[in-house]
């Protein structure tokens, strides 16, 4: 029976190869000189292993970094593929894989110390998690050349990857289905086979040396993956009973094969996500397992070291310093990698927020992928992709990284992945000895000495030292050409009153004591000045520094101070004023030797003598600001404060904030503009405040189509426009200098990694100003926070930040809310009705309105009660429906409209509030297709609003039936009939036409307007009319008036009533025997025979007796009558 199992296994190979048939075969190919197998050599065969690249020759796109695997993946049988059929094909990629596989296990046991361990583990059937990883990886890679998806550069057709591409590419090129659905369908065959060979590669060994040896098959580890006695189908026994399965068929299978731990996913969704998402998840595993080997190595050489005063003395001290050293640069070398990784993550994200396909081809894989992960997330997890850090938070495997685990750098905490040094080895790392060298400290009491002695000969506050003056009223931000030279680049009011003057004044540096004599006065002089003026401006800040605590909007403004001097010296400040570039060329000819001289075009800062030089003297002009600072009423602790010492001062409390020296190093207008964002963002703040303060008295409120609205002519909202006016004035300027730096922030982003991380120039500055923000929080000197959104009221201009809107978004429309809306006025009075006719008719002429009939079951109105027809009825009846005769009526007033005469409403009582004050005003309302409505209104308002002027357009036209006596009394039967009605589905619907999302759908007034004839009478027609001097009526002005409806009335059930008069209508044109032929209503002077008649199916009559044509009896109407039919019987 086992012979029979194999035997009817075997058909799925009819005609193939097995695929551990073909390693067997293939890894007789050992290339005795090279170590390797059929010219696949091994992976550190001719030099070291290479690093993670982005280079052009590997990969186009920025960003993308390919894994050292990778450029050394085994493609040979691939390469020189001379095969016809996709059998050839499968037994290539067999072929390769299975190669790959045992080289890359080889490799990986001389990485973790000769693999003892690994070995064993293999040998009991169990692949080490970290190595099954690396062939998922390469599986992924092979998979990605199968079908087209591979991401490297392919532009050279010489390349051994652009040749696979090309042999590839002959297999599916016949004709039928498209060569994706065939590469898919191979694929999905065939995948399995292949990684069955790269399993299958695991049972094999080397024997012998390099050059003698052979690869020969590995019993052990083949029984303990297939089982033993199996030479037929690996993963079936054939042996005797109890024998072992291995741990293929439980473990290893293609269809169930899976990472373990909590980030468990199956070979096949592996290989499915896009290679760029892989090969970063790739990378970072790989940084993870060289953090956890220098973390190993700081914890122990700093163990026992604490930065406690004795730090000089310290036997560990340098021992710690060195692993410190060692840490950061480690961090340094990894860190930029993953900011361009985390760039390219991000630029393909946002693609996946834009409704358009804004996306190349390459990246089109990646877009959809994270597309489907935004998906699947759901609302509540929306965000739970949107960076690199938290996607490889959430896919990657980076347990190996020790305390530094979060990828996420928006994140702010102490555990961000790459961070300098880990947070709780920062004080060990970053400690600076108490008792500085005598050398030393004789240098710091020097500076401060001749600090003092400089600030002493001054002639007080307001005087001058050195030609240097206090800083009285600051200019505005400029970008004038004596100022600067650049378009776009604007120079900070600090800047342009920076004190320069010792360093510009001919003559006055000749030596290298002297240079560095003037950057300390300079420097000093500066801030004190600038102090003095800080401390009028904030009030509380003097206190403060006598505490002994630099104020954080100051320590900032000594930061931008630096950094310029630096400039200065260097040569790279932007400026145009030629004395200070005559004096950056002096510092060059004192400092540069001879041959630095020759060559007098190379950028200054490569000189090694400046940077040597500056590199001797910074901390001494720093500490000058420092001691500077104390003079002018600080406290004396301040300059050996260790945490304002160069080498440990922050930006601000920000652990994650720029130090002093990476800060000054950037480039000066990226500086400058940083600074301009700070600063508009503290002025704006206090622009907002005085701004609500203002407007806080003006009360709006919400309204569904005109938006905010308020009372404009109240005192509040006048005080409040005002001061809106005066904000948008003031932000005027500062929008302009906005648009033009970030021209120039576009233009020279690329040349600084930080800032072409960011698409736009606002996104910049919020994670600049984040920085140097204090951690977890704003203040009154930081509010980076008004960077963080783009602009909502310049949608096309999506790089302006919100916070350059005209209205801020913290007034909540006040600035810009319309004046509410007046209320309609009480309708002119209507004539008292005609004497009731003997005899009730169930139609009546246009100019002879009669009483609507009663409602059902209920008691008719008493005579003279208003006429209850009007815009409270459902316009349902069939076009051209029948009537009787009505009898002739005394001719009423032209201005009353033909469409109802109504009584008059008593003026000195209050109107009704109730279903006829519609009608009261005695104008019919003309509603068509065209009638000029209100353009304020939402979409669906407007959709339902269709059924109320179907409704009354029809009410123009159809005259409403009589009173008809009732034959019964239904009043008992009333709590009945509001019991059948008030059912859960009916009052499900019903609600439906009222409300939606939990409000009002209709919660204002409406006002249609009322369109005349020549003589004052409505008309039924859809055109305006015009009086006979040529003035057109009926527009929403002057003295025709308007219909307005009640939000009350606008969704009002008259659903049955409409099916009640329609029956009743029905019912008395069959016992009249009289058929009513559609024709123009008469005046009583000429009636036709037989009485006059209203109709609705063929024209109407204008009082000049011209005929219109009765637009409203289309098909789309008696569609709407339908809808109305269904909906409003409730």
């Amino acid at each position: 029976m086992p012979f029979v199992t194999n035997h009817m296994k075997d058909h799925v190979y009819s005609g193939k190869k097995k695929p551990c048939d073909i390693v067997e075969e293939h890894f007789k190919l050992k290339d005795n000189k090279t170590g390797g197998i059929d010219s696949c050599n091994p992976k550190d065969y001719g030099g070291t292993y290479p690093p993670w690249k982005n280079d052009k020759s590997l990969v186009d796109e920025d960003g993308v970094y390919m894994p050292p695997r990778r450029q050394k993946l085994c493609v040979i049988n691939l390469q020189h593929f001379s095969g016809t059929s996709k059998n050839d094909l499968r037994e290539a990629f067999i072929k390769c894989a299975a190669a790959e596989t045992f080289l890359l296990w080889h490799k990986y046991k001389k990485d973790n110390k000769g693999g003892t361990e690994a070995q064993q583990k293999l040998n009991s059937g169990i692949i080490p998690e970290e190595f099954k990883r690396q062939m998922f990886y390469t599986f992924g890679d092979y998979r990605d050349l199968c079908l087209n998806t591979d991401i490297s550069t392919k532009t050279d057709t010489r390349k051994p990857v652009s040749i696979v591409k090309t042999n590839i590419d002959g297999i599916f090129q016949d004709r039928g289905k498209t060569p994706n659905e065939k590469r898919e369908e191979f694929w999905k065959e065939n995948g399995k086979e292949i990684w069955k060979g790269m399993l299958c590669a695991l049972t094999y060994k080397e024997s012998g040396t390099a050059e003698g040896g052979k690869i020969e098959e590995d019993t052990k580890v083949k029984q303990a993956f297939f089982g033993e006695n199996n030479k037929g189908t690996p993963g079936t026994n054939t042996g005797t009973t109890g024998t072992s399965n291995g741990t293929y068929k439980t473990k290893y299978q293609y269809n169930s094969v899976k990472f373990s731990g909590d980030k468990t996913t199956t070979l096949e969704e592996f290989s499915k996500r896009p290679q760029f998402l892989r090969w970063m998840i790739e990378w970072s595993e790989h940084f993870c397992k060289e953090q956890k080997e220098a973390y190993g190595k700081l914890v122990t050489g700093c163990r026992g070291y604490q930065c406690n005063g004795g730090n000089a003395k310290h036997n560990k001290k340098e021992q710690c310093r060195k692993e410190c050293e060692s840490y950061k640069k480690l961090i340094e070398k990894w860190k930029p990698e993953w900011e361009k990784q985390s760039g390219k993550y991000d630029k393909l994200y946002k693609k996946t927020q834009k409704s358009t396909n804004d996306f190349t081809e390459e990246e089109k894989h990646v877009v959809q992928y994270l597309s489907q992960l935004r998906t699947n997330s759901g609302t509540s997890g929306a965000n739970t992709y949107d960076s690199a850090g938290k996607y490889v938070n959430q896919k990657g495997y980076v347990s190996d990284c020790q305390q530094q685990k979060d990828f996420n750098s928006n994140t702010n905490n102490e555990n961000y992945a790459f961070r300098s040094v880990p947070h709780e080895h920062e004080d060990k790392c970053n400690c600076k000895d108490d008792i500085p060298s005598q050398e030393k400290q004789k240098e710091y009491d020097d500076v401060c000495e001749m600090v003092k002695t400089l600030l002493e000969n001054n002639d007080g506050i307001n005087g001058r030292i050195e030609s240097c003056n206090a800083k009285k009223d600051y200019p505005p931000w400029k970008n004038d050409k004596s100022l600067v030279d650049e378009d776009g680049v604007y120079m900070p009011p600090r800047r342009q009153k920076l004190c320069v003057s010792s360093l510009t004044q001919e003559g006055k540096i000749t030596n290298k004591q002297d240079i560095r004599t003037k950057f300390i006065n300079c420097a000093a002089i500066e801030t004190y000045f600038a102090w003095h003026r800080y401390k009028e401006d904030n009030k509380k800040a003097e206190d403060e520094l006598k505490s002994g605590t630099i104020p954080e909007g100051f320590r900032k403004q000594m930061y931008y101070t630096f950094g310029d001097f630096r400039d200065i010296f260097f040569g790279t400040d932007i400026s145009s004023c030629q004395k200070i570039k005559s004096t950056s060329r002096t510092i060059k000819s004192i400092l540069a030797d001879n041959e630095n001289k020759k060559k007098g075009g190379k950028h200054i800062e490569d000189y090694e003598k400046l940077q040597e030089w500056w590199n001797e003297h910074k901390e001494a002009i720093w500490k000058g600001m420092l001691c500077s600072l104390e003079k002018a009423g600080g406290n004396a602790s301040i300059k050996s404060d260790s945490k304002y010492q160069y080498n440990s001062v922050k930006f601000s409390d920000n652990r994650n904030g720029p130090d002093l020296e990476t800060f000054a190093k950037r480039p000066q207008f990226l500086r400058w503009f940083t600074e301009w964002g700070d600063d508009f963002c503290k002025k704006r703040k206090e622009r907002v405040n005085e701004l609500m303060t203002k407007c806080n008295g003006c009360i709006v409120s919400d309204s569904i189509g005109s938006g905010r609205i308020c009372d404009k002519n109240s005192k509040e909202c006048q005080n409040c426009t005002t001061a809106c006016t005066e904000y948008k004035d003031w932000l005027t300027d500062w929008k302009y200098n906005y648009n033009k730096q970030k021209v120039k922030f576009n233009t020279d982003k690329g040349k600084d990694s930080d800032a072409k991380q960011s698409d736009h120039a606002y996104q910049y500055l919020k994670k600049q100003l984040e920085k140097i923000c204090k951690s977890g929080s704003t203040n009154g000197d930081c509010e980076y926070k008004c960077m963080e959104h783009k602009s909502k009221q310049s949608p096309n201009n999506t790089d302006m930040p919100a916070s350059l809107d005209d209205e801020p978004e913290e007034v909540k429309g006040r600035c810009t809310c319309k004046a509410t809306p007046k209320k309609p006025e009480a309708p002119p009075p209507a004539r008292p009705p005609p004497p009731t006719p003997p005899r009730q008719s169930l139609a009546r002429s246009a100019d002879n309105p009669s009483p609507r009939p009663a409602p059902p079951g209920g008691p008719q109105p008493p005579s003279g009660t208003p006429d209850a027809g009007g815009l409270a009825r459902s316009a349902t009846s069939p076009n051209g429906a029948q009537s009787p005769v009505q009898q002739p009526q005394p001719k009423q007033q032209t201005d009353r409209g033909v469409a109802r005469n109504l009584p008059a409403a008593d003026r000195k009582i209050d109107l009704p509030d109730s279903e006829e004050e519609d009608d009261e005003d005695g104008d019919e309302v003309q509603e068509d297709n065209n009638a000029e409505v209100d353009d304020d209104e939402d979409d669906d308002e407007d959709e339902d609003d269709e059924d109320l002027e179907d409704d009354a357009g029809e009410e123009e036209k159809q005259e409403v039936v009589d009173v008809v006596e009732q034959k019964e009394d239904t009043t008992e039967k009333v709590c009945k009939i509001v019991g059948d009605a008030l059912t859960q589905e009916n009052l499900t619907d019903a609600c439906k036409l009222k409300y939606k999302y939990g409000k009002e759908k209709f919660p204002n007034w409406k006002c249609i307007p009322t369109k005349t004839s020549n003589e004052g009478a409505a008309t039924g027609s859809d055109e305006k009319t015009t009086t006979s001097s040529g003035d057109t009526t009926g527009d929403n002005t002057g003295s025709s008036g308007a219909i307005c409806v009640p939000p009350r009335r606008r969704r009002l059930y008259v659903g049955k009533l409409t099916q009640w008069a329609k029956e009743q209508t029905q019912l008395q044109t069959q016992e009249s025997g009289e058929t009513t032929k559609s024709q123009s209503p008469q005046t009583s002077e000429s009636p036709q025979a037989g009485g006059d008649e209203t109709t609705e199916a063929k024209s109407q009559e204008t009082s000049g007796g011209e005929k219109t044509p009765n637009t409203k009896k289309s098909g789309w109407h008696k569609k709407r009558r339908k809808k109305h039919d269904k909906m409003d019987y409730y």
